[in-house]
């Protein structure tokens, strides 16, 4: 209970303060990409074992606009992701950030949390 009041509070504040979602988790858009401080080239490679690990295959890697776009295969813990796109960025405290593609979603939680073990 008290977890749950302390993040309607701090949604309170934010709200007063003029503060924007990405004020708050102190990233650029953060409702598009989960923002990692390894390298692209170390979340990719951090990428692909989370994944072969759940038992989904990454079927294919391209480079594409500046960034890799993994193809994953269907099937496994997450068939509805079909890509993801990992960039290189210049962003303070962060090198590399990955989406759900073409959705532009950030990454699933659990695939967040299986890249930052591995990094």
């Amino acid at each position: 209970m008290r977890v749950l009041f302390s993040a309607l509070a701090l949604l309170a504040v934010a709200g007063c303060s003029g503060a924007t979602f990405d004020d708050v988790y102190d990233r650029p858009d953060a409702l598009d990409w989960t923002y990692f401080e390894a390298s692209s080239y170390d979340v990719t490679e951090a990428l692909e074992e989370a994944l072969e690990t759940n038992d989904i295959r990454v079927e294919g890697k391209r480079v594409e606009d500046g960034g890799t776009i993994l193809t994953l295969t269907r099937g496994g813990a997450s068939p509805q992701i079909s890509e993801i796109r990992i960039e290189a960025v210049q962003v303070e405290g962060y090198r590399a950030r990955a989406q759900v593609y073409p959705d532009r979603d950030p990454l699933p939680r659990w695939i967040e949390i299986e890249v930052s073990g591995r990094l």
